[in-house]
């Protein structure tokens, strides 16, 4: 670079001047044709690339779209079960110890019964789980009960901790023999099934989950029709273990309503921010492009 153009930048500022800089102090000042080139310059159109890259982000702005309509939708279904429970808890108990028919499972279902009969002998109890309960480990006692009608049931006679789990320890929680009654919840419960379900090991007695036919074909009692599912309620005057929910209890669940809103709309964003990114990143090359499109258009004019 000739040493006249490198006298225009100051000698402090020489060191830290990139080379473009020298080279346009040593071209002059820009013509009038060469300005007007570089403004007539067309922009780049949208390549394959650029399409490509907005196809990455939209395809990931449609599933959360989607995630956040599957909450809605989740969250409405889980409103009306709510309500839907709150209702049938909410009715008298029914005495069941007497008729019973094949469809009261599911008219039933989440329902106060009073129920009637005989426990089950101490060696027929099952432990469901493990489970946990304010951070400490342990089991729910699932024992049988004859009705007067002769129907089985097995009740969950609530949480106890891991500490009971050897039947010697449990005579303190044994059922009284002879005649009994109590006030419970029918619970329309539903076996899980799937790859991803573990399953019960009735030789190891390990019980997961509730699958009455099994429990009742491992305790010698009647499968055909499998014993229905009831749960003590909790009594602030009894003993504190096992230990049974409360009525309002029956009406929650782990994940509530306004969880799936939160989800939903926390996917909704996501979704919205993603379309915005794939929309920026072939948009503005596009509008450009057509811009200048138009403007050779009208020059043609």
């Amino acid at each position: 670079i000739n040493a006249e153009y490198m006298g225009r930048i100051p000698k402090w500022q020489q060191h830290n001047t990139k080379p473009s800089v020298f080279l346009a102090a040593a071209r002059g000042p820009m013509t009038a044709r060469e300005f007007a080139s570089k403004q007539s310059a067309p922009p780049p159109p949208v390549s394959f690339g650029d399409v490509l890259r907005s196809c990455v982000l939209l395809g990931p702005a449609v599933l959360c779209g989607f995630l956040s309509h599957w909450q809605y939708r989740r969250g409405e279904w889980k409103k009306t079960l709510v309500s839907d429970r709150n209702t049938q808890l909410s009715l008298p108990p029914l005495n069941i110890s007497l008729t019973s028919s094949a469809d009261e499972t599911v008219r039933l279902g989440h329902r106060r019964v009073v129920c009637e009969g005989e426990w089950g002998p101490p060696a027929s109890e099952l432990l469901l789980g493990p489970r946990t309960l304010d951070g400490r480990n342990g089991f729910h006692l699932i024992s049988p009960f004859l009705l007067q009608n002769g129907e089985w049931l097995l009740v969950n006679r609530g949480w106890i901790p891991a500490t009971f789990r050897e039947a010697a320890a449990r005579s303190e929680l044994a059922t009284p023999p002879g005649p009994a009654s109590f006030v419970g919840v029918l619970v329309d419960y539903t076996v899980p099934t799937g790859r991803l379900v573990i399953p019960n090991n009735p030789e190891k007695e390990q019980w997961l989950h509730m699958h009455p036919e099994m429990m009742a074909r491992a305790r010698n009692l009647p499968t055909s029709p499998p014993p229905r599912i009831a749960e003590l309620l909790f009594d602030p005057t009894g003993p504190q273990f096992p230990r049974a929910r409360n009525l309002s209890e029956f009406a929650t669940f782990p994940v509530s309503v306004e969880r799936h809103r939160e989800y939903s709309l926390t996917w909704l964003c996501l979704s919205f921010a993603l379309s915005i990114m794939s929309i920026h990143v072939i948009g503005k090359k596009a509008l450009g492009y057509r811009a200048f499109q138009r403007s050779i258009a009208v020059q043609k004019k």
